[in-house]
């Protein structure tokens, strides 16, 4: 009998708020949680990632009835798993930031990108993103995926 591999990602911010504005990568992330919710796959968010799409909430003119969206899509559509952040997790995006620094990057203060590549990387080695240039420089050995990848790279396997 063989062992049955869950498949687990983690989710940039990118992704929910995409979804939620129905923009230009909306079909592609649709297709997205098809195959989630049909192969089982463990999407994982780190507590920063949440805090990202949570501003849209509070600074929303209708927060209730955002916050309302945004708990259907984290909890019922991608059944998120969020994940805490750890000293491993910390150090990786400092190391990941002064790499930055080292090329010139202009930014004083660690940003969140280093701290969900950092995550990504710790939980899943993955992230599903509409930005891969935030992370593909400084976590080179992340599985970094835009929606439309996903889909073609999942059903091509």
């Amino acid at each position: 009998m063989t062992k049955q591999v869950k498949h687990e990602i983690t989710i940039d911010s990118s992704i929910i708020i995409s979804l939620l504005k129905e923009d230009e990568f909306h079909k592609d992330i649709v297709k997205v949680v098809e195959l989630i919710k049909k192969y089982d796959i463990q999407v994982s968010m780190s507590h920063i990632t949440y805090a990202e799409i949570w501003v849209g909430v509070v600074a929303s003119n209708t927060p209730k009835k955002d916050e309302i969206k945004v708990n259907k899509t984290l909890y019922e559509i991608f059944a998120i798993n969020i994940t805490d952040l750890t000293i491993t997790i910390a150090q990786s995006a400092a190391a990941a930031f002064l790499k930055y620094k080292s090329l010139k990057g202009i930014r004083e203060y660690l940003i969140p990108d280093f701290l969900i590549g950092a995550h990504a990387k710790y939980y899943t080695n993955s992230i599903l993103t509409t930005n891969p240039r935030d992370f593909l420089k400084y976590f080179p050995e992340l599985t970094v995926l835009t929606p439309d990848q996903f889909n073609t790279n999942f059903l091509s396997d």
